[in-house]
This record gives C-alpha cells, sequence and structure tokens, in this order.
C-alpha cells in the first residue's frame, strides 16, 4: 500500500494529502487549484509551469525540451510531468494560472410563441370525511379534472403532507400530464426554468420566466472539465485511460452547472426548487458527459455517438439541484462532432422549414469548427478540427481571451496593441492572433506560404517595426508584439514561426471544410447571402483580420454577420416552446453529416486554404 504525503500550493497555501507517486497536476486538480493545462497532461504544451520551494525533482526529458536552460536549471519544473516524491511545496506563478476568460452570453433573440409544456394549476381539493373517504390522490385528480394524470412518486409520497399544510389549497406543477411539483397556497405566478449551452471552455446558464418569457438573470463560468484538458480529444483519452475517468467529468460538468444554477437564482432571489424545466445544447461529447452516456466510442473510427436524438430525463437523475422531477431536455446531435449547440445556431437563425429559399451558412469557430450550409432546401454539415490555436494553446505566448490577452494589435510605423479589460499584457489569445498575423501579412512582414521574413528581407518597414524582429539560433526571427518592460509577467509576448504554422492548420482546415460543403452543393461564394459566426471567437474577431488570413472563402465582408452566442439563444427557445424542441429534432434528421476523413475534396482545398492571400 502506498503512503500518503502532503503537497501545499503556494501562495494561497493550499495543502492536499496524496499517494506517493501521484502525478502533480492530479494534486493541484484535488487541492482546486486552478493550473493551465491545455494539452490535458500530455507534455506537449509547456503551459503547466510551477516553482519548487521544497522536494527539487530532477528535470524530465520532455522539461529538457519545453523550459529554457535557465528554468531548468533553476527550480521550475512542468506538473504534467512530475509525480509527488515526499513532501512537497509549490508556488504556482501568474503565468501559470488558469484565468476566466472573457464569456459571452448575449445572442441575437427572435420571437417564439409561449408554450413551454410547464403548467402551474392553483386548486382548493375537498377535504375528506367519512362521507368523502376517496384517497388524497383521487380527490387532487378530480378537481384537475384530469384523471389520467400520473404522479412523479416522489411528489405522490409528500401529497398528504403538502394537502395539509394550507387547508387543502395546493398548487400543482404538470409537464404535459405528469405532477411533478405540490406547493401550499397559490404560487403560480412563480415559474422559472434554465437554459444552458455547454461548451468545451465555457458554460453559460440563462434563467427564464416561464410565465412571460423574460430572461431574469445569465451566469457564466469556465467549464470545470479543463483541468483534464483543454479539447475534446484530452478528455476522450481521459475517459479511456482512467477506470473512473467519465464519472469524474461528468461530475466536473454537474458541479459547473449546480453552481450557475445556484448563482443566477440567487442574484434575482428565485428559490431554485422552483426551476421547472432545464434545456442544455452542446457539441455531442458535451451532451454525452453530461448526461453520464459513454463518450469513447467518438474517439474511434467511425465515431458512433450512442444516440442523436433528444434526451429527456429528471433533474433529480442528473443531481441538479432544482425541482427534482423537473424534466431536463438535451437537444439532438446530428452527428458524431456536429452536436446540439449546432443545432441550436440553427434554430436561432437559420430554420424556417421547408419554405427557406436563402442561400446561407453558420460557422462556429473553435478548437473543432461547425459549418452548417443551407442551398435549395437541402442541408450540409461537417465538423473540422482546428486544434487549440483559435483559443490562445498551442502558441508559445498563448492564453485564453482573459484580463490581460492581446486582442487588438496594429502594425504600421509602430507596433500598438490593446488588451481584453485593459489590462497588463500576460499573452495572446485567439482574436489577438488572427489580428496580429493579418497585421503582419499587411506590412511584409511574412509570406504567404507563412514564413517570417528576415529584417535584410524588409522594404519599407520602419526601424522601429524591423527591430522587433528578433534573430533566434536555429530558427526563423521572432516578432515581438509586447517588449518584456510592458508585459505583466516580466517576459516578452511574441509571436514565432511555429505559432504561425499552427494557426496556418487552424484556419486552413475551417476554410477547407467550408469550402467543401460549398463544392458539394454547387455553391460560389458570392452565392453566399448572409455567413453567421456563431459563439465568443466569432464575436470577437475582426472580420477584416479573418478575411485577410484567408479564414473564410472570398465571401463579400458585408455579407458576415456575427450573431453571438447563438447556441445559448438557441436554447432559450427551446426552453420557452415546445414546438421549438420539436423543430430542434427536425433540423438534426433534415442536415445531412458530411464526412470530412472521407472526402478528398476536403484534403485538396485543405492543402491551398493553409496559404495566406495575395494581399
Amino acid at each position: 500500500m502506498s503512503s500518503t504525503v502532503r503537497v501545499t500550493f503556494e501562495p494561497e497555501g493550499k495543502s492536499v494529502e496524496v499517494d506517493e507517486g501521484s502525478p502533480l497536476h492530479e494534486a493541484a486538480r484535488f487541492a482546486e487549484v486552478g493550473l493551465e493545462n491545455p494539452c490535458g497532461g500530455l507534455g506537449i504544451c509547456g503551459k503547466c509551469k510551477v516553482e519548487y520551494v521544497r522536494g527539487l525533482p530532477e528535470p524530465t526529458q520532455d522539461e529538457m525540451r519545453l523550459l529554457t536552460k535557465h528554468e531548468v536549471s533553476g527550480r521550475t519544473r512542468l506538473s504534467c510531468r512530475q509525480k509527488v516524491q515526499g513532501e512537497t511545496v509549490i508556488f504556482v506563478p501568474e503565468g501559470s494560472r488558469s484565468l476566466v476568460q472573457q464569456i459571452l452570453c448575449g445572442g441575437e433573440q427572435r420571437d417564439v410563441t409561449l408554450s413551454p409544456g410547464i403548467r402551474k394549476v392553483s386548486v382548493t381539493v375537498p377535504k375528506p370525511a367519512l362521507t368523502d373517504q376517496r384517497s388524497d390522490a383521487d380527490r387532487l385528480l378530480s378537481v384537475l379534472n384530469l384523471p389520467e394524470a400520473r404522479f412523479d412518486f416522489e411528489t405522490l409520497r409528500i401529497l398528504p403532507t403538502v394537502l395539509r399544510q394550507q387547508d387543502f389549497s395546493v398548487t400543482v406543477v404538470l409537464v404535459d400530464n405528469t405532477i411533478i411539483a405540490l406547493e401550499p397556497g397559490d404560487t403560480t405566478t412563480r415559474k422559472y426554468g434554465i437554459a444552458f449551452d455547454i461548451g468545451t471552455t465555457t458554460v453559460v446558464g440563462y434563467l427564464m420566466d416561464l410565465n412571460n418569457g423574460i430572461e431574469l438573470s445569465s451566469a457564466s463560468a469556465l467549464n470545470g472539465q479543463i483541468p483534464y484538458g483543454d479539447d475534446l480529444i484530452a478528455r476522450l483519452n481521459h475517459c479511456i485511460e482512467k477506470p473512473n475517468g467519465q464519472r469524474e467529468l461528468h461530475r466536473a460538468i454537474v458541479k459547473v452547472v449546480n453552481a450557475l444554477l445556484k448563482e443566477a437564482c440567487e442574484s434575482v432571489g428565485v428559490n431554485p426548487e422552483h426551476v421547472y424545466a432545464l434545456t442544455a445544447v452542446g457539441n455531442t461529447c458535451m451532451s454525452h458527459l453530461f448526461l453520464n452516456i459513454d463518450p469513447k466510442p467518438l474517439a474511434y473510427a467511425p465515431y458512433v455517438p450512442a444516440v442523436k436524438h433528444s434526451v429527456q430525463i429528471t433533474a433529480r437523475q442528473l443531481g441538479l439541484k432544482i425541482c427534482p422531477a423537473a424534466p431536463v431536455w438535451v437537444l439532438p446531435n446530428i452527428g458524431s462532432y456536429v452536436g446540439a449547440d449546432t443545432v441550436a445556431v440553427l434554430l436561432a437563425h437559420m430554420w424556417e422549414g421547408d419554405g427557406k429559399e436563402e442561400t446561407c451558412m453558420a460557422v462556429d469557430i473553435g478548437t473543432n469548427g461547425e459549418v452548417v450550409l443551407h442551398h435549395k432546401g437541402k442541408w450540409l454539415g461537417c465538423s473540422a478540427a482546428a486544434g487549440p490555436a483559435f483559443e490562445g494553446a498551442g502558441i508559445l505566448c498563448g492564453m485564453r481571451g482573459a484580463p490581460g490577452a492581446v486582442s487588438y494589435v496594429k502594425v504600421n510605423e509602430h507596433v500598438a496593441y490593446t488588451t481584453v479589460d485593459g489590462k497588463p499584457p500576460r499573452g495572446i489569445c485567439g482574436s489577438g492572433l488572427i489580428d496580429a498575423v493579418a497585421q503582419m501579412l499587411d506590412a511584409g512582414l511574412i509570406t504567404t506560404t507563412g514564413r517570417i521574413k528576415d529584417r535584410s528581407q524588409l522594404n519599407g518597414v520602419s526601424s522601429a517595426v524591423k527591430e522587433r524582429l528578433v534573430e533566434v539560433e536555429g530558427s526563423r526571427p521572432h516578432f515581438v508584439l509586447v517588449p518584456q518592460e510592458e508585459s505583466a509577467t516580466g517576459e516578452a509576448i511574441f509571436l514565432t514561426q511555429k505559432d504561425i504554422g499552427h494557426l496556418q492548420l487552424a484556419k486552413g482546415s475551417i476554410h477547407a471544410a467550408m469550402e467543401t460543403l460549398m463544392n458539394t452543393a454547387g455553391v460560389k461564394p458570392e452565392d453566399i447571402s448572409t455567413l453567421y459566426l456563431a459563439g465568443g471567437f466569432g464575436n470577437y474577431l475582426r472580420v477584416e483580420s479573418a478575411a485577410r488570413i484567408g479564414l473564410f472563402p472570398p465571401i463579400p465582408l458585408d455579407r458576415i454577420r456575427p450573431v453571438g452566442n447563438a447556441a445559448g439563444v438557441g436554447s432559450k427557445l427551446a426552453l420557452l416552446s415546445s414546438e421549438e424542441r420539436c423543430r430542434a429534432e427536425e433540423i438534426a434528421g433534415r442536415v445531412e453529416h458530411v464526412e470530412l476523413a472521407l472526402n478528398p475534396d476536403y484534403f485538396n482545398n485543405f492543402t491551398e486554404a493553409s496559404l495566406f492571400p495575395e494581399g
């Protein structure tokens, strides 16, 4: 039996007892110390740097490769490469801490007929008597005039108590013909639901008044699964490699959802027990993990999900802290990597039934890019693996869109930048990366193949900009965006040749996916009347910069329309209307899933799309 040892994380002073030999990054997770871990502990990103105060181990081969000589000779190590050996004290520097990123909650709304399928009825039930010895249940059902109605069993258990609390005056809560709750007195004015968008990186919840369809509050947070890896592949690997991995990830997302439920309700004084319905959307993997359904087949060809249709269960079954018998509606998926979040985007902005004539396209850009095209009544959808560059991961100085992330860059006679919330710069996020590369292309610092030029190759470039190109032994020059003295971390923020290569692969994949669907449908860029950019990344990037690097086919810029958190809007629509939930099922059945891995057109498009367009 292994002995347990204590690990202390500074500067918080948090301590945790773990088995000797446990991975250090797991100890940090148990102690609830937020460490950046984009690669899920695979030892390829180098973002989880920590400093040993006590118990310094020898560096591993991965650390020798990913850390500088100065860091290795000092006390810096990677938490994912080290195991706990003896009593250990760790200092977590600012640059390694997980930060709450800028989370987009809003999105363009559309009108919907209010029909949530939740009813509250206030009744007075006849009192029992020697002349009326019907059961409490029979007397209640007779007043409701719903003889076919049935009780949620836990609600039936409390029926006698609730009826007698206010002299047989009671409010009945029904979903269709099922009585899911009983409340003493008249509580019909208090009827709420909550809609969730469960993203790979962020989770957003919207508390809605089901009596009038008004949004009362919203709450958002990072997905609690991030410590297990930033992307879906890392989380699927966790499920495969760890005996309890699936349950750990399920518990992590339920914990976040419950925390947001509590926050959204407390902010407007709503009792969570008066929340009678919940809708959830997410990609196919997130939907499976939220429902605690085995997602592992998604990791292997032919990438078959356990379920594609919508799922309805109760809050009690998931451990959600609202009305226990409240229905939880998880919208349907389209394919293995085109999920309910894409269905929600279409529900919010593109679905108008068989009469739709507009040729339009929607794209949600992230680690995976989901693309859907509509043309002449035909719907095509696909998912393109873009990698983590758009999230700031895989980029040497990259970070999420949190305070201090460089988000806007201008290169002319000098280099100017702005950061999220105006905080001192700590790194560069995805929108800033696209902006910076677009500006470097316009300034002639990069070729169309993505190669960073040497100073000697530059013409018409100011000396101030030339000085930002720093020669690196054995590599192409680095381009310094933020000098060391201006950085919050005391280290310069720069772009490397490898960073630009990662961006080329990511943008090439999205562009090629869009082009493949267009070619399949016989559509040209000028035929697209509207390109909907969904999600936080699409909302924050500059469309001009995205077009400059060739993120999209050459669709006219005035036809590109950022629509905010469209998945969240679709989730709200499904909460407010049973008709919209039926429509979501119809959408999932109508969109033809195009598997890019089997499509030679995609690979042909990808090669060309990875290049930058001429200026």
